[in-house]
């Protein structure tokens, strides 16, 4: 079989700074209040925003020269809702400047004693990644503070092949790629250091790694990337056979996973001593069929991220993440450590969904072997043991289930609708008793 190409690889477009910027202040929802600095505060580019920086949380900083209009909150584009600060770029910022750090000390030297101090710098230059082939990358270097690792996996398998942006990523900054995926390794003593990509995919980036990394141990592994493989469940299964429970992270069994962008930040950092002032960002557009590969400053929204590439945000309909997981963002969610990718497509007409007709597709297909309709009936019921006998705790949320489904089903708003119901009544004082 012929390999598939990259499209457009390596060619990110550079989207200037708006005129509005929501830089958020978290990863995920913390319970802590943001102190931002005060209203009207002038910062330098790279230059913190907030009074104080959390332990776990990676810093605010401006993607470029401006003023501190006031804090809020904002949705990432993995459809978490956080603490940010809203800021208004200097008339002179229109493109992201190169802002240096001091780099720490040198990667050849590293050891186990200096992953703490590690951490400490990278949320000092707001590195943090918080996706699914990226999970809580800073808290997976947490624990590792106190679980021991034997393998650093970075994820560069893309589940679309018309937006492969982890291999656009890899093929662009190959040195920055085997510098970050080398530091992770040394901090954390892994015995093992393995490059997870799709053989159907060129990978012309690996041998341009620094040479001195792979004789190190860095492994290619190929694998092919059929969704939903990159999900850690899954891919800790397929690769290792170990059994990760879906919401926790690979740690617990031994591995410390990220994907080519996360690890391209780091590097980054270490190789440049550049901060992560930008994301990149794939958008498919499903109704020109194109795909854009763009570099976006952190806090700007997708109405702005469309309008750079002429789309008229309100008219359509913005997925983030993988498409079969269905997550419908606002236009004003906005760029950040989340999610990477963006779905443009037109407007749907809701449809009614027929009676189930027990055919039982959705559990044939479900990569975790649950049983979808049944978690829709707990649904119905609101029945929290019910949807636990029918495995609503080993769901990825992948979506297969229901674009199986031929009966149109909502079986994947059902499963999250039991979650919010779960945690809302895990965090009553009845659930908390019980």
């Amino acid at each position: 079989m012929a390999a598939r190409s990259i499209p457009t690889a390596g060619v990110f477009r550079s989207v200037p700074a708006t005129q509005r910027l929501y830089i958020p202040a978290q990863s995920a929802v913390r319970n802590r209040p943001l102190r931002s600095k005060p209203s009207g505060t002038a910062v330098a580019a790279g230059e913190g925003l907030a009074v104080e920086q959390t332990e776990t949380d990676a810093a605010p900083l401006a993607p470029v020269a401006g003023v501190i209009v006031q804090a809020g909150r904002v949705t990432l584009l993995n459809g978490t809702v956080v603490d940010a600060i809203e800021f208004q770029p200097a008339s002179s910022a229109v493109e992201q400047p190169s802002v240096a750090l001091e780099i720490p000390k040198h990667r050849g030297s590293l050891r186990f004693t200096d992953l703490g101090p590690w951490i400490d710098h990278l949320l000092k230059a707001g590195i943090s990644a918080f996706r699914m082939c990226s999970p809580d990358l800073i808290g997976q270097m947490y624990q590792c503070l106190s679980r021991p690792i034997d393998t650093v996996i970075c994820c560069v398998m893309d589940s679309d092949p018309n937006m492969p942006l982890n291999s656009a990523v890899a093929e662009a900054f190959p040195a920055e790629l085997a510098g970050g995926i080398d530091l992770l390794s040394k901090l954390t003593g892994a015995q093992r250091a393995w490059v997870v990509a799709d053989p159907e995919i060129p990978n012309n980036w690996y041998g341009a790694m620094d040479p001195l990394v792979i004789a190190d141990g860095l492994q290619l592994v190929p694998l092919r990337s059929d969704y939903p493989q990159s999900h850690p469940t899954v891919l800790l299964h397929t690769l290792l056979e170990r059994r990760l429970r879906p919401g926790r992270l690979p740690v617990e069994q031994g591995v410390l996973m990220l994907d080519a962008c996360a690890a391209v930040a780091i590097g980054n950092y270490l190789l440049h001593g550049q901060p992560m002032l930008q994301v990149p960002l794939a958008v498919r557009d499903h109704i020109r069929h194109r795909t854009h590969f763009l570099t976006v400053p952190i806090g700007m929204t997708l109405d702005e991220v469309c309008r750079f590439i002429g789309i008229p945000a309100g008219e359509v309909l913005l997925r983030g993440g993988d498409f079969l997981r269905d997550q419908i963002l606002p236009t004003d969610a906005v760029t950040g450590p989340g999610e990477l990718i963006v779905h443009v497509a037109a407007r749907e007409i809701p449809a009614n969904p027929d009676p189930c007709v027990r055919c039982a597709w959705c559990i044939d297909a479900c990569p975790t072997r649950i049983q979808p309709a049944g978690l829709l009936e707990a649904a119905q019921r609101n029945d929290i043991r019910l949807a636990e006998r029918f495995g609503v705790d080993a769901c990825i949320e992948c979506g297969i289930c229901s674009f199986v489904c031929p009966s149109r089903l909502p079986l994947l708003q059902s499963i999250r609708k039991l979650r919010a119901t779960d945690a809302a009544w895990s965090m009553s004082p009845a659930g908390a008793s019980a």
